[in-house]
Formats: C-alpha cells, sequence, structure tokens
C-alpha cells in the first residue's frame, strides 16, 4: 500500500526509521560538495499498513549543497523565514553527527529538519560505510 507523508509526525518517524540510508547518503554529499541538504519532494512510502513504522524510500533524493538549496527555494518564491531557518540548519549542523532533510510536500508546503543519529553509534559517517559495504 502506498501512502502520501503529509504531516510533520509522519515525516519524523520516516526520518527515523530511514536514517541509516539518509545519513549515508549526507555524508556522500558532504565528502563530495560539502554542506548540504537532502531533499526529498513528495515523500511516497510503501508500508504494509497505516501503522508501520517500517517505511522503504519510494522516491529519489536530491542531495544538494547549500548555496543551491538555497537558491532554489529563493527561486521557487518561499518565505524568507523559512529560506533564513534552512539556512540556519544548513550552517549549524554538524556533519560528523547530523544531517539536514528538506521535504517538500503538498502544492506549497516545506519542512525542514536538523537531525541526530536516533542510535549510538550510527552517525553519518559510519552509515556511509555500511551503505558502500552493502552496494559491493
Amino acid at each position: 500500500m502506498s501512502r502520501l507523508l503529509n504531516s510533520v509526525e509522519a515525516h519524523k518517524v520516516f526520518i527515523r526509521a530511514n536514517f541509516a540510508g539518509l545519513a549515508g547518503t549526507a555524508w556522500q554529499g558532504w565528502l563530495t560538495r560539502g554542506r548540504c541538504a537532502l531533499v526529498l519532494n513528495q515523500l511516497e512510502v510503501e508500508a504494509a499498513d497505516n501503522n508501520s513504522a517500517s517505511h522503504k524510500i519510494a522516491v529519489p533524493i536530491d542531495v544538494h549543497p547549500q548555496e543551491v538549496v538555497l537558491g532554489m527555494l529563493k527561486a521557487t518564491g518561499y518565505e524568507a523565514d523559512i529560506i533564513g531557518r534552512i539556512s540556519q540548519h544548513l550552517s549549524e549542523y554538524n556533519p560528523q553527527k547530523e544531517i539536514v532533510v528538506v521535504v517538500i510536500w503538498g502544492e506549497d508546503e516545506l519542512s525542514s529538519y536538523r537531525v541526530t543519529s536516533p542510535k549510538p553509534h550510527l552517525d553519518p559517517l559510519h552509515a556511509y560505510i555500511t551503505l558502500k559495504a552493502s552496494s559491493n
């Protein structure tokens, strides 16, 4: 069953459930582009039922450097306070411990999250190593 993640709480559950993959992707972006945000456009997940926390990413994740993310948001017409909050997230996050996720959902809804690993020893670097090992 596919369903849309159309609430802040649903985003948080999704990010926690997929933190390892998201963090590994974020670290790869950090290595190649510097400070980056993961941009997820209209998240759709597949779940066995509406109460399931085991979601799979069903859309591509774009990894964009700070300047690109802010430029896209300005060009799209998002409000200055939203852009300012995301700019602050991107300027202040610690890439060794945190990731920044921007979710674009609904007609013009946007949420951003600065997330620390929900589990010990699952920082972005270790998530990246695990991601690389599983792809080989």
